[in-house]
């Protein structure tokens, strides 16, 4: 029986002395013939990490941006002695200047400038129109996703200019989903338009009618009570099995997945964690 097994290579906590932890999100997915990075962290625990996980990137077939902020993009020079053009899903707009712009201060979220130049050893694989990629009849990279519902229309205080007059729509996001037989697995970075949002249309670009698991940040760790419970009633409506959920989801959200999908369904994501998920 085959089985997909994701290791958290970083998250913002680990219960393991050996690893290290930051805000931030790095991913090993491997199923069938595909071993996927996803996403890299800010670059401080990556490296130590998977040394310390026995993770190569030889065996890497894949890498995947899930967008253009330093928490998940800033470990890129992981690749640097890398001998080979990895192919890569990295949307063109991920490169753009990112602030987080409130009353008391104005922060440079985007990727590392000094990162960039090793965009140009991947072999890049959507352009900025891009809306879905399949790679197999299982695997698929969507994008381009919408805010569809009146309560994922925004993820918090994002712009892509210094002074927050123009908003960050994150056209650049984008998630990887797998079919199993008992439905879709979504895998999602940091879900910028709704992790709703995202499942729904990740079930249609992959003509699923259920999810199997999702897995990934959610971007709830600021929301309100009504927001985050109307996240987990929304995401039981995908008749969703299981939730994977770590980095920018908050342990409030957490609390309200489990109290909606039932606590022995929702997981936290530390580092150093394996989750293995059988295709039956």
């Amino acid at each position: 029986m085959e089985k997909i097994t994701v290791t958290v290579l970083v998250e913002n906590s680990t219960d393991n002395v050996f690893l290290l932890s930051e805000h931030g999100l790095s991913l090993l997915i491997e199923s069938g013939p595909f071993t996927f990075l996803f996403d890299t962290g800010q670059g401080g625990a990556l490296k130590n990490n998977m040394a310390q996980l026995g993770v190569s990137l030889d065996k890497v077939t894949h890498f995947i941006l899930s967008h253009g902020h330093y928490d998940h993009g800033n470990g890129l020079p992981v690749f640097r002695n890398v001998n080979r053009r990895i192919p890569a899903f990295i949307h063109p707009m991920a490169v753009l200047p990112r602030y987080a712009v409130t009353e008391d201060e104005t922060r440079y979220i985007g990727l590392c400038r000094d990162h960039l130049p090793l965009l140009e050893s991947f072999e890049m694989l959507v352009k900025e129109d891009f809306t879905l990629f399949s790679l197999d009849e299982r695997h698929f990279i969507g994008g381009h996703f919408a805010y569809e519902n009146d309560f994922e229309l925004t993820s918090g205080p994002f712009f892509i200019d210094e002074k927050g007059t123009v908003p960050d729509l994150f056209d650049d996001e984008i998630a990887l989903g797998i079919k199993t037989q008992e439905g879709l697995i979504v895998i999602s970075g940091c879900s910028h338009h709704g992790i709703v949002n995202i499942t729904r249309q990740m079930l249609r670009y992959g003509g699923c009618s259920h999810v199997k698991a999702v897995i990934g940040g959610f971007h709830l760790s600021k929301a309100s009570a009504q927001k985050r419970e109307k996240t987990a009633r929304e995401l039981k409506k995908t008749g969703v099995q299981t939730v994977y959920a770590g980095h920018c989801t908050g342990g409030e959200a957490l609390n309200s997945l489990k109290q909606v999908l039932g606590e022995e369904n929702v997981h936290s994501l530390p580092a150093g964690a394996v989750i293995s998920i059988e295709n039956a």
